[in-house]
């Protein structure tokens, strides 16, 4: 690490714990994009969030045998994608990123081709007056991870060892219509208010 980019840290570091802010989360190294996808460098996960540098999230939807889905409950209550998270400094691929938060959120290890992509595209937040200096750009990769029924399962047993103890509280299965409720409700954290249309859009094409 150069040392203007430890200054970077250094510094991110210092407005986490002004803000209260976890360290370990703030100064978190992404990989920041420009606007055509170019990688063009490293941030940490704090300045991203502030000055509204592109960088690379994934999202799983996951899929029981019975066809319902995973969604997770975060800490401010509101529901989400089962699986979601940032492509960090040490993922080569999102789809490295995705086999890890899938570790990390749910306890399961899954093969990268067991993974089905189904769009990407481009969310940027709205400016809120509760948090004015937070500028969130995101480039998001969906993806898809139908559960066989062993992975069913063991799911509340990987789920208890999961590495990622802090932010995801619970998990449970939904059905398609009480996912669109929770979403009509105002109820639904923004990664899955987002990624729901798409969502949809994929199920009608592949007929799911």
């Amino acid at each position: 690490m150069n040392d203007e980019l430890l200054d970077i840290v250094d510094l991110a570091a210092l407005v986490a714990l002004a803000d209260g802010e976890s360290k370990d989360s703030a100064i978190e190294l992404l990989r920041v994009f420009a606007p055509d996808g170019r990688p063009i460098g490293l941030a940490p996960r704090l300045l991203c969030h502030t000055l509204g540098l592109l960088h690379k999230a994934v999202f799983c939807f996951i899929g029981a045998p019975d066809g319902r889905l995973l969604l997770q409950t975060r800490k401010n209550g509101r529901l989400d994608v089962a699986v979601g998270g940032h492509m960090s400094s040490k993922d080569s691929t999102v789809e490295d990123a995705l086999v890890r938060e899938l570790r990390e959120e749910t306890g399961l290890n899954v093969a990268p081709d067991r993974l089905m992509k189904m769009t990407e595209y481009q969310r940027h937040s709205a400016d809120r007056l509760s948090n004015p200096r937070h500028m969130n750009r995101e480039l998001r990769t969906l993806f898809f991870l139908k559960l066989s029924h062993d992975e069913y399962k063991m799911l509340d047993s990987r789920f208890l060892d999961r590495q990622d103890k802090t932010a995801v509280l619970a998990v449970q299965w939904f059905c398609l219509a009480d996912v669109l409720a929770a979403c009509d409700a105002d109820q639904a954290a923004d990664g899955l208010a987002g990624s729901i249309s798409h969502y949809l859009l994929w199920l009608q094409n592949h007929g799911r």
